[in-house]
């Protein structure tokens, strides 16, 4: 898939044609957080030889398809996010980088985001940064690393698990990352702002 996802409708016919287990781990992953979604229309139009595919979908109460643009900016998100994170792994790339996947995602798409990180983890090495609290309560400490600057220097730790193991009770990751628990200003009184 092209990083623009430009080329995300023949991409899916690809899966569909030759990795349909993966074609349906993608379908299914979407229909957990838009229900309304049956599957993707990848029908091709034009004359052959000059044929093109437009991104279109059906839903699961109609039968005429729907353009791409007709799905919430959420949604489309979610679906180029799901396509990346669960393609074939002799496609995926060695390392993923994302800066706020979570943004105009709804909330319970969160838990499966994680997931598919998490998966695509075991492959790749998946590096993402975020503003949200609720997105890293989804990941251990040994998920983490804490980028502070220290006299102009960025530095760059992980989190001392049993250091914050009395917090764990109450609090997910995210949330002690939001309280300010983890970082620099635990290790020397110092306050730090993000």
């Amino acid at each position: 898939m092209d990083a623009d996802a430009s080329n995300l409708a023949p991409f899916l016919l690809y899966l569909r044609k030759h990795f349909s287990t993966r074609y349906q781990e993608i379908i299914s992953a979407i229909k957990t957080v838009a229900p309304f979604f049956h599957d993707f229309y990848l029908e091709p139009r034009g004359e052959k030889g000059d044929e093109f595919l437009l991104l279109r979908w059906t839903h699961v109460d109609y039968d005429t398809p729907f353009s791409a643009n007709q799905l919430s900016d959420g949604t489309a998100r979610f679906i180029c996010l799901a396509v990346l994170f669960l393609q074939p792994i002799m496609s995926q790339p060695k390392t993923i980088v994302l800066d706020e996947p979570e943004l105009g995602l709804h909330p319970a798409a969160l838990n499966v985001l994680a997931e598919m990180v998490k998966a695509a983890a075991k492959t790749s090495q998946v590096i993402c940064s975020t503003q949200s609290a609720a997105f890293a309560n989804q990941f251990e400490p040994e998920d983490f690393i804490v980028v502070d600057q220290q006299k102009g220097v960025s530095t760059f730790k992980r989190p001392d698990k049993k250091a914050l193991e009395h917090w764990f009770d109450n609090y997910g990751m995210g949330e002690i990352w939001s309280k300010n628990l983890i970082g620099e200003a635990v290790l020397n009184g110092k306050g730090r702002y993000f």
